[in-house]
Order: C-alpha cells, then sequence, then structure tokens
C-alpha cells in the first residue's frame, strides 16, 4: 500500500505539473500534440512536450518515498 500511494504522488504531480503549464500557457511545462491534414502530404501527426515535469514527478517520487514511513514489523 505504501508503494501504491508514492507512486499515485508521482503520477499525479507529473500531471499537475503538465496542467499548470497548459493553463499558464508556459511553453517548458507543456505537452503538446497537433494533427494536421493536407492534400498535398496527407496526414501529419506532432507530438512533443516537456521533460521537466517528469523529471519533478521523479522527484517527488524519492521525496515521497523518504516522508511516507515503512511498516515496521513488531
Amino acid at each position: 500500500m505504501r508503494r501504491f500511494f508514492i507512486e499515485l504522488s508521482a503520477i499525479l504531480s507529473i500531471l499537475l505539473i503538465y496542467a499548470a503549464g497548459s493553463l499558464l500557457d508556459l511553453s517548458w511545462l507543456q505537452f503538446y500534440y497537433s494533427n494536421e491534414y493536407s492534400p498535398e502530404d496527407g496526414r501529419s501527426i506532432h507530438v512533443g512536450g516537456s521533460i521537466l515535469p517528469i523529471i519533478l514527478g521523479i522527484v517527488v517520487y524519492f521525496i515521497a518515498a523518504k516522508m511516507i514511513p515503512k511498516k515496521s514489523n513488531t
């Protein structure tokens, strides 16, 4: 159960940081998707985004792992 909460906190932090980047229009915190169609070239899909929220989510994972106490056997 402890591991579930740690992983959930990391995933939620990544999603919240991407959402904040989209709401505040910060390109260095955004994920973007573009689906374009032109008659000459056909369909074109562009996907990209910042890796910074993922790095921050990993940091949150390690901080949460230190803060949430382990269950003792005694």
